[in-house]
């Protein structure tokens, strides 16, 4: 099977360094010769190994590993740990003030999950039955236009109009069947 592009670009490196064999590199040959892209990175790898590079020398390569543990240790000191923060004694005291107040509402009638049994619903009461009114005790009710201002408000002269906008529309559905049928 013959390699992809992709593969002999991978093994350009190798190439150079004389570590495929003699049937792959005649393969990388024949597709240098075709392909400009791995020909550029073929010259670039050249380029590459032909720099003179200075050894670091014995002493690098000896404190190399402990470079390299310090760094680390030093970048996670650097990160943000749980339990390092909740060490801190200021956050540490926050956390017990906020508990210990928490704990003392709870402990104090302060709970909120169970109901107050002495707490009344005012939404709760039950709405007086409008169908049992005689169709005569309903008076014929009329807007007149001095009892709206100019914001579309009513003026403060009683009207039955207050009694009627503070009805629900159930309350005032049966109130206009029952006006209806007088009509």
């Amino acid at each position: 099977m013959k390699p992809g592009h992709d593969e002999i670009k991978e093994m350009l490196a190798d190439y150079i360094n004389d570590q495929t064999s003699r049937k792959m590199n005649e393969l990388i040959k024949s597709h240098i010769v075709e392909c400009k892209e791995c020909m550029e990175e073929l010259e670039s790898l050249m380029d590459l190994k032909n720099l003179a590079i200075p050894d670091p020398g014995e002493l690098f390569w000896k404190t190399l590993p402990q470079r390299v543990r310090a760094r680390t240790e030093e970048e996670s000191r650097r990160s943000f740990s749980l339990r390092t923060f909740l060490l801190r004694p200021v956050t540490a005291t926050a956390l017990a003030a906020v508990l210990a107040i928490s704990l003392f509402i709870y402990f104090q009638g302060g709970n909120t999950l169970l109901p107050d049994p002495s707490f009344t619903d005012p939404f709760n009461k039950a709405m007086p039955d409008y169908s049992q009114i005689p169709d005569k005790a309903v008076p014929s009710i009329q807007i007149t236009e001095n009892e709206i201002d100019t914001n579309g408000e009513f003026t403060d002269n009683y009207s039955y109009n207050y009694d009627l906008f503070s009805m629900s529309s159930d309350e005032l559905a049966v109130i206009y069947k029952k006006l209806k049928k007088t009509i």
